[in-house]
């Protein structure tokens, strides 16, 4: 069986030189999400093994090629389903999708991946951002299963801040 494999590899602008970067880290991985945080020389990206039971979020210095671990999540018997990476501001902080919880939810992390707190949560499925307001620090997301006595896939549209708290409806009926 043969399982195509990905690689990444890096070039100065006006250079014929390509250069790989190590970003191995499981057999038949899969690489998302890549992307170059404004004004950085360090590149972004997440790394899925195949069974999809494990994943990474890695920044890659290009200058020194040095590969740095963010976080990481796991699970044993089920697989992992993600959401991009969705930066608040330009250098800052960052949210985040997981399961961990038993439900998909939405959590904030600093730059360096430090978890800073739990934007969205309960026994329903958070489903997409649809907006982020970084001056205000006001997340946008559609969500099912969250209204009582309303068919669980009926998607609607709230609003929460980066920093948690309530969260409002903001297109009932």
């Amino acid at each position: 069986d043969s399982v195509a494999q990905v690689e990444l590899f890096a070039f100065k602008r006006g250079e014929k030189q390509l250069t790989r970067l190590g970003v191995d880290h499981w057999k038949d991985q899969r690489l998302f999400d890549l992307h170059w945080p404004v004004n950085s020389e360090k590149l972004r990206l997440i790394r899925r093994d195949r069974l999809q039971r494990n994943m990474e979020l890695v920044e890659i210095d290009i200058a020194s090629k040095s590969v740095k671990s963010l976080f990481k999540e796991s699970t044993e018997n089920a697989f992992l389903e993600r959401q991009n990476v969705r930066y608040v501001k330009a250098g800052g902080d960052f949210i985040w999708w997981s399961e961990r919880s038993g439900w998909g939810h939405y959590y904030l992390y600093d730059h360096n991946g430090k978890l800073k707190n739990a934007i969205t949560g309960g026994d329903w499925p958070a489903e997409g951002i649809q907006e982020v307001d970084s001056i205000g620090r006001v997340l946008y997301f559609a969500a099912g299963g969250r209204e009582p006595k309303e068919n669980p896939y009926y998607r609607h549209l709230y609003r929460v801040n980066l920093d948690g708290g309530p969260i409002a409806l903001l297109d009932p009926g």
